[in-house]
């Protein structure tokens, strides 16, 4: 049973996350369209923004506890920020100031390639590793 609450809870963790950088990408995806061709409101798309700022800084943190000691941080977004880092090619330093210059662009809607492809990233991690806890959970019973 602790595996299968272990599996569940890393799941639960996974999909919450992937949801929120869903809703980010679509509020951002939203923000460059024309305002008549949008089916979100503006109200919506700034809480989608707040939603990725949310997001960020909480990866920034788990971004600092691969620099620095003694800085807590959850293991499922640990493993999910490691690997983009892997992927981007980047140090652990490097991958700070990028999430830093993607919480800036975020607060104004102006969102650079960098940020984008960093947060498609964070979205495929976040994607792959729910699918491996559920399909584990799904084999466990």
């Amino acid at each position: 049973m602790t595996r299968q609450w272990y599996l569940s809870s890393n799941a639960s963790k996974g999909l919450s996350f992937l949801s929120g950088c869903a809703d980010t990408l679509f509020a951002i995806e939203q923000s460059q369209l024309a305002p008549d061709l949008r089916c979100l409101s503006e109200k919506q798309i700034r809480e989608g923004a707040q939603s990725g700022l949310f997001l960020l800084t909480r990866l920034k943190k788990v971004a600092e506890s691969q620099v620095k000691r003694g800085v807590e941080t959850d293991a499922v977004l640990f493993l999910i920020i490691d690997e983009v880092r892997k992927d981007l090619c980047l140090s652990p330093s490097q991958l700070i100031e990028r999430i830093s210059l993607a919480e800036k662009e975020l607060e104004n809607l102006k969102i650079s390639d960098e940020t984008l492809e960093l947060l498609d990233g964070l979205c495929h991690k976040a994607r792959s590793f729910t699918s491996r806890e559920v399909r584990s959970l799904a084999t466990s019973f």
